[in-house]
């Protein structure tokens, strides 16, 4: 499972450039993978704050924000807090190919005023990865988070032989979801851990979201099979926008 826990700041730095430099077997298989134009890839970074510094975060994401609109390839940023606990994080970052996400993260952690300002925050780094979504979505599909929307992500890894299972249920899922008040949805498959998944889907408020899953319990077939095919739940839960750098590639 890509789940990685550090015991102290200084050695979530140290990890990811480890990482970095040894990539997993599946990473190096398919490495070649990229989304072709207008399409693209997901980084998507899970972490945890110690309380003490979450009033930091923001300052530190903004400052990152800004560092990576000069790097190759970067079309935009999502950042997120959970909603049930404040001290947990999650990048959602947009870039034009897989190649220039490692690129970056490589640039990035090699760079003090970046990684020392932000990647020092972070005591524990449980998952990190980069996917790309299944429908090919468009660079501008992800609609920019409105105030007081939130996201409804969930990070899966499946049981053998439910790739095409899950594909399906979750894209009719993400229809249900629409219907009962989501504004959009998406799935993704990482590329370094071709098992796991990422679902991401929008609400424009906690209530909607809240209310979206008893709205669509009348489907309990699909909505079982949807779940029944994982083999693992790495996260999830509901995440509030903190900071946004909408796709950069003239969406509206």
């Amino acid at each position: 499972m890509p789940k990685l826990r550090f015991p102290a700041p200084a050695l979530a730095l140290v990890a990811l450039r480890s990482a970095l430099a040894q990539p997993s077997p599946a990473s190096r298989a398919i490495e070649p993978v990229t989304a072709p134009a207008p399409h693209r890839v997901v980084e998507m970074a899970y972490f945890h704050v110690p309380p003490q510094k979450v009033h930091l975060v923001a300052d530190a994401q903004a400052h990152i924000r800004g560092a990576m609109q000069s790097y190759p390839g970067f079309l935009g940023n999502l950042s997120y807090q959970s909603v049930a606990d404040s001290t947990v994080f999650l990048d959602y970052t947009l870039w034009t190919t897989y190649r220039q996400a490692e690129d970056a993260v490589s640039r990035a952690v090699a760079d003090p005023e970046v990684a020392g300002v932000y990647f020092g925050l972070m005591d524990q780094v449980p998952f990190f990865g980069h996917a790309v979504a299944l429908d090919d979505a468009p660079v501008c599909a992800i609609p920019t988070p409105a105030p007081g929307s939130v996201a409804m992500l969930r990070v899966v890894g499946l049981k053998p032989g439910e790739q095409a299972a899950f594909t399906g249920h979750s894209r009719a899922f993400h229809e249900l979801l629409r219907g009962a008040g989501a504004r959009y949805g998406e799935t993704g498959q990482f590329v370094e851990y071709p098992e796991f998944y990422i679902d991401y889907v929008q609400f424009p408020s906690i209530d909607a979201a809240r209310q979206a899953l008893p709205a669509v319990r009348g489907h309990a077939d699909l909505v079982t099979a949807y779940f029944r095919s994982a083999n693992v739940t790495v996260l999830g839960g509901l995440f509030r926008p903190i900071g946004v750098v909408p796709p950069l590639a003239g969406c509206v």
